[in-house]
């Protein structure tokens, strides 16, 4: 059944591939080993096409017996692409070329002549052929090497393509050529340069390749200078590149150069700059190294910024201490001020000295890197600035320090500053907040006595919403000065948790009425009502889930709701319209000050905090017209129905849900899904969008409140039915359809496949992708002649279903609509983690992973094999990770994954290191990423040079993945011991606990 399935799936993925060029046919003839001329032909022409080439190549290596006779015979073909064609397809076979120029006819050159002879003796013989992943023997490298150097671009062209296939080793074996041969013109050692360069950059990103080479070695200053910086997101294969400019003449471009070096390589490069910068004078280069050692955790980074510490130049000094700063911060185990060495960091830390150092800007950078650290040894010398430094910025900053290390002994110091300088009290308030958790009275009673600006700024410091600190902040909203009560309000208001006190309330209430526009607008800019969490019954719908079942846990349920065999009375709402005081006089207040005449700002102002707090009195408010509203209007309306739990937001929706602006549609879609329980809501949002002449795009509904709404089954039995409807309608349009498919893919409950399997054989291309997602998505349900189905689809869209349903790893599914209308999957699987293949899906993963047109599909169908620890076309995914465009972000998947499965790849997957971005990976397994592959004594340099970028890179047949150890941990079950008091004090409980061996224990759960 497998080789079946693989053999037709082959012959039809092929053919697709091959594009407009090729049939199935084609493809069988080269495989037969005895193809027509005219195929051959076909086949010569086919190979100036990278995607066509490695298919072509791949067929003909599979002919039986080889077509050598045929091929040699086209080499004295008329035209010169079927004579490079077919002795490229030779030379894979033979690993030779025995001297034959195809850009000589033979009958015209007889040297052309007597290499045609050799051809035919080896045509005649039965020589082994070769595998065309053969590295080039050293003749063959030598020969191409002096093509490179031809004035002919198409000689040079095709040079380049020979060497590309033999991986880096043709990048070395260039090095040494130049290396060898000092006494090259200087005009060749460039061109040389040159194709070197594109040689690697190749591996990295075809498309760009050739420019950043031509612009790396003979463009301006500028062009150079940019195509250094797009070094920086190749990965550690643009190490050696980027050597080549570290000791240029001129400083920009040894700047430049660091920079991409360090980005790049991190920890793996710091051995070269260390020596690099022994010779290093410019301080912009000095200043580059500084910003990019910070983020490498590493002893050798710390070494180099304690060295530059002494420099002269003030900008270096400061950026040494804030390297030191963040470097000893990460607590790196690499870092001698790890954990285990506190005690040297608070005395010997190399900062300490600059604390006292005659430049300010030094003096702060030192004082924050005591802040950072909490280097409680810095504590004396702190006392002293703050006593002594007359520069108001570095005092202020050392308030901060003195928090941060816990200097209660500063406290006498911070109370004497508070009194004597108002411009610190902004700075000293929450500091003695902090140190005494509290305001003594008499700085209290001295901070009323300050200016409006002084207090505000000390105001400032009470955002804690304990009662103590609300009191004293209350206490300012009654101030005179309207800026100081202003302040004051805003900070009462701006959180929910402060408005549970009576008082917080009560005093925002009194401003309300005050008839002051300015402190109305301080609390309506900045009011944060506690939403209210009960939804109104009127949008419930009947549903047929319930839970009939009984639970051990009933006993225990029911003694918590039911003490004393009584039930808890219900909780009640938190507005209350027949209460006085607190929060539902606000409430109140609020409404009636909306229904002021004369303000119609106001009014709507007032109407959405009310809405957001889910006041069905807010949405009452609005008079107007809302399709006639502004722009702006419409959009905070929507805004501001988040979770929407009254009735009246209903006929809202339904105006906003056909809303011309497509922003404000897309908001008013995604908030009808933010409350599961609003059922009606969400039928009403479905029925918008199946409406012929709606303006809701499918595509708009599809956002995470959607995706989440479908876990809940009250709410997906409401949509799944919906769905099932629009699979009967006959006049639902093809993106309503998707939009029900997609629904069906999704839902927790699968249903029987046959409702949707129609819909595989649409002729909308994305009907059919929804439909076999949706059944592929449910593999149980999968048969694998639904697979070859799959694989088999003309469109490549459809056939990126199998990458995604069976990947391991997140990849960046779209659900597409039309060909211009799609949106990001924000759906999320706890088991994709979980999930395995079958030996059927494998197939067909194989078939995409090796034939697929689409370089994309290629790519997703080889890394969904690497998620489940399948062997893999290594030399083909390398390649296509310079291929796939960038929304495929192949660079960044591939990090995350080897940064966390790395223990389980094998050193067959080696050569993977030069494509990873190791800026992505947590600097704390780069050591043990490097050392788990490891095969070279010093593992550091296995990128610094080009015959090292080859060794590292070389595709070996080590293994690719190992079997990992699972370490079993013993199951250790403890008897859960519950304890419920009837009382209602808790002062009992330490007793209970004491005496829980002689309480009821539940074991059950």
């Amino acid at each position: 059944m497998h080789r079946f399935f693989l053999s037709i799936t082959l012959v039809f993925s092929l053919a697709l591939s091959l594009n407009t060029w090729a049939q199935a046919d084609l493809i069988q003839s080269l495989e037969s080993g005895s193809p027509s001329e005219s195929d051959l032909i076909k086949a010569t022409h086919a190979l100036s096409t990278p995607q066509a080439r490695s298919i072509i190549e791949k067929a003909i290596a599979k002919a039986q017996p080889f077509p050598r006779k045929n091929l040699v015979n086209l080499l004295s073909h008329q035209q010169l692409i079927v004579r490079i064609g077919s002795l490229e397809l030779l030379e894979n076979a033979a690993a030779e070329d025995f001297g034959f120029n195809p850009w000589d006819e033979p009958a015209k050159n007889e040297s052309t002549q007597l290499a045609l002879q050799r051809w035919k003796q080896w045509a005649d013989s039965d020589s082994k052929i070769e595998s065309s992943s053969v590295k080039l023997s050293e003749e063959q490298l030598q020969n191409y090497i002096q093509q490179l150097l031809s004035d002919d671009r198409n000689r040079v062209q095709r040079a380049l393509r020979m060497l590309e296939t033999n991986n880096f080793h043709a990048v070395a074996a260039l090095q040494s050529f130049l290396i060898d041969h000092p006494e090259l013109p200087e005009v060749k050692q460039l061109k040389l340069k040159q194709a070197q360069y594109e040689l690697v950059l190749i591996k990295a990103n075809r498309s760009k390749a050739a420019g950043l080479a031509r612009d790396l070695v003979k463009g301006n200053r500028d062009q150079q200078l940019t195509a250094l910086s797009q070094l920086k997101k190749l990965g550690l294969i643009a190490i050696p590149i980027i050597r080549d400019f570290i000791g240029e003449q001129d400083a920009l471009t040894r700047e430049t150069a660091m920079d991409a070096l360090l980005s790049v390589g991190g920890a793996q490069v710091l051995s070269l700059v260390v020596e690099d910068l022994k010779n290093e004078q410019d301080v912009n280069v000095l200043y580059v190294v500084l910003k990019n050692i910070k983020e490498i955790n590493n002893p050798q980074s710390i070494a180099i910024a304690t060295r530059l510490l002494t420099h002269e130049d003030e900008d270096i000094v400061v950026g040494s201490i804030q390297a030191l700063t963040k470097l000893i911060a990460n607590n790196s185990s690499h870092s001698p001020f790890s954990s285990s060495n506190k005690k040297n960091l608070n005395s010997d830390s190399p900062v300490l000295p600059y604390l006292h150092d005659s430049r300010w800007r030094v003096r702060v950078a030192a004082i924050n890197h005591v802040t950072k650290l909490q280097l409680k040894a810095a504590g004396p010398n702190l006392l002293k600035l703050l006593k002594e430094d007359d520069d108001e910025f570095v005092r202020s900053h050392c308030i901060q320090a003195a928090v941060a290390i816990k200097l209660t002994d500063g406290l006498p110091t911070l109370k004497k500053l508070f009194f004597t300088n108002d411009e610190l009290i902004g700075a000293l308030t929450p500091a003695i907040l902090d140190l005494s958790k509290s305001i003594p009275a008499d700085l209290l009673a001295h901070l009323k006595s300050r200016d409006p600006d002084t207090i505000i700024s000390a105001l400032a410091a009470f955002t804690d919403d304990k009662k103590p600190i609300l009191t004293v902040v209350a206490g300012y909203a009654q101030h005179s000065d309207t800026d100081i009560s202003c302040a004051a309000l805003r900070i009462l208001a701006n959180d929910d948790d402060k408005l549970k006190f009576d008082f917080v309330t009560n005093t925002l209430t009194d401003s309300l009425k005050s008839g002051s526009e300015a402190k109305i607008q301080a609390i309506l800019t900045s009011i944060d009502l506690p939403r209210l969490k009960i939804t109104d019954p009127r949008l419930f719908l009947p549903t047929h889930t319930s839970r009939t079942t009984s639970s051990v846990l009933d006993p225990l349920y029911k003694a918590f709701l039911m003490p004393d065999g009584k039930p808890l009375t219900p909780a009640l709402p938190t507005v209350k319209t027949d209460s006085i005081g607190g929060l539902s006089t606000l409430l109140t207040t609020l409404t009636n000050l909306a229904n002021e005449p004369g303000n119609n700002k106001r009014t709507f102002q007032i109407s959405l905090i009310l809405t957001k707090a889910g006041d069905p009195r807010g949405l009452k408010l609005i008079s107007e017209n809302i399709a006639e509203m502004p722009v702006s209007k419409r959009s905070s309306l929507a805004d501001s129905l988040y979770s929407p739990s009254s009735a009246e937001t209903l006929p809202i929706f339904d105006v906003l849900l056909e809303d011309p602006a497509d922003h404000i549609r897309k908001e008013a879609a995604r908030n009808a899904f933010t409350n599961k329980k609003n059922l009606k809501l969400i039928k009403l949002a479905l029925g918008h969008v199946a409406r012929e002449d709606t303006l809701l795009k499918p595509s708009e509904i599809i956002q995470y409140p959607f995706f989440s709404a479908l876990r809940k089954s009250g709410a997906a039995s409401i949509m799944q039915q919906w769905a099932s409807e629009q699979f009967a309608s006959p006049t639902a349009s093809d993106k309503v359809k998707i939009l029900a498919l997609t629904i069906h893919g999704k839902a927790m409950r699968v249903r029987d496949s046959q409702e949707i399997e129609q819909f595989t054989k649409s002729t909308n291309p994305w009907v059919r992708r929804a439909a076999w997602y949706s059944i592929a998505s449910k593999k149980s349900s999968t048969t694998p002649e639904q697979l070859v189905s799959i694989t088999k689809d003309s469109s490549p869209h459809v056939r990126a279903i199998l990458a995604e349903v069976s990947s391991k790893e997140r990849t960046n599914w779209k659900i597409y609509f039309s060909d211009s209308e799609s949106t990001s999957d924000n759906s999320y699987s706890s088991s994709r983690s979980r999930r395995r293949i079958t030996q059927e899906l494998e197939d067909a993963l194989r078939v995409i992973a090796e034939t697929d047109s689409s370089v994309v599909n290629q790519f997703e169908a080889n890394f969904s094999l690497l998620t489940h620890s399948r062997d893999i076309n290594l030399p083909l995914f390398i390649a296509l990770l310079s291929k796939t465009p960038k929304e495929t972000q192949a660079t960044r998947r591939l990090s995350s994954y080897v940064e966390s499965n790395f223990k389980k790849m094998g050193t067959g997957m080696r050569p993977l290191l030069a494509y990873i971005d190791f800026k992505r990976i947590n600097v704390r397994y780069h050591k043990k990423i490097l050392e788990h592959f490891k095969s070279d004594s010093n593992e550091n340099e296995a990128f610094h040079s080009f015959k090292n970028l080859a060794q590292t890179t070389q595709v070996s047949d080590a293994p690719q993945h190992i079997e990992v150890e699972k370490v079993e941990q013993p199951i250790d079950r403890n008897k859960l011991v519950a304890v419920f008091s009837k009382k209602k004090a808790a002062s009992n409980v330490p007793k209970l606990s004491k005496s829980s061996k002689t309480s009821k224990r539940i074991s059950h759960y």
